[in-house]
């Protein structure tokens, strides 16, 4: 059965019925059914037992059963939703940085919002090394007494400090992708509760500091991705975080859909 349905009425035709035919064929079949729709209104029973299926009679029914069940129930409306699983693997490498991420992550697109949005959220295991030069001016450090005099100055001369770093991480982050074509720029931003492990050495000094903590790293990021086909991109993206500062990387994308 077919129903054509207008903003107040609702017609039944079988397959090979025209719109047109004032007639349907007439079967006690569909009597029954519409006694079963109208269960909850005895006073329709009889009216539904005996609907002849010409067009304006069968019309009249559905109407007026659709005026009785209007108040009494609820839409349900299921937003258009898509739930991806992500695979990445990030990474840069020269001479005084390395930086290489491994994720997986779910993708979460919010499409009745729009299909550029999408919510990210996962674990990842980031490693990173990195070795700046810094200056003698800008070395060592002191304390102050309790009259104001400066003690314990330590200085230090112009030296390489290197930063290794595993993190640990649960990253949190609105994505937003320009367009939605082979070539699409994209945007992010997030927060990353982040396990650390950080060990810094210097050039100078066999002193060597180590930190452990938990702690809470953010950052923003923009790029460019290659969407070769609809579960795998390649990507390149500039972005800046709390801990690690400034960093570029490219890498791989695979989408599973949920």
């Amino acid at each position: 059965i077919y129903l054509v349905c207008s903003k107040n009425d609702t017609l039944a035709l079988e397959k090979n019925d025209s719109v047109v035919n004032q007639t349907i064929v007439n079967d006690r079949m569909y009597n029954n059914k519409l006694v079963t729709l109208s269960k909850d209104y005895p006073d329709l029973w009889d009216k539904a037992r005996n609907v002849n299926f010409r067009k304006k009679d069968l019309q009249n029914f559905i109407s007026v059963l659709n005026d009785k069940y209007s108040s009494n129930n609820s839409i349900k409306h299921e937003k258009n939703n898509f739930d991806y699983l992500n695979l990445g693997l990030q990474g840069f490498l020269q001479q005084d940085v390395t930086n290489i991420m491994l994720d997986i992550s779910i993708t979460h697109y919010f499409i009745d919002f729009s299909p550029n949005v999408s919510l990210r959220y996962g674990l990842r295991v980031n490693y990173y090394k990195r070795t700046v030069f810094v200056p003698a001016l800008l070395s060592g450090f002191w304390t102050v007494d309790q009259n104001g005099n400066d003690v314990d100055v330590y200085y230090y001369g112009n030296h390489h400090e290197t930063a290794t770093g595993r993190l640990f991480e649960i990253p949190l982050s609105v994505n937003y992708e320009i367009t939605n074509s082979t070539i699409t720029p994209f945007m992010s931003a997030g927060v990353i509760p982040a396990l650390l492990f950080r060990t810094i050495t210097r050039t100078d000094s066999k002193e060597i500091s180590k930190i452990k903590a938990l702690t809470l790293n953010a950052f923003v990021a923009g790029g460019i991705k290659l969407k070769l086909t609809n579960t795998f991109n390649i990507l390149s993206e500039l972005s800046f975080e709390l801990i690690k500062g400034p960093n570029f990387s490219v890498g791989v994308e695979y989408y599973i859909k949920l």
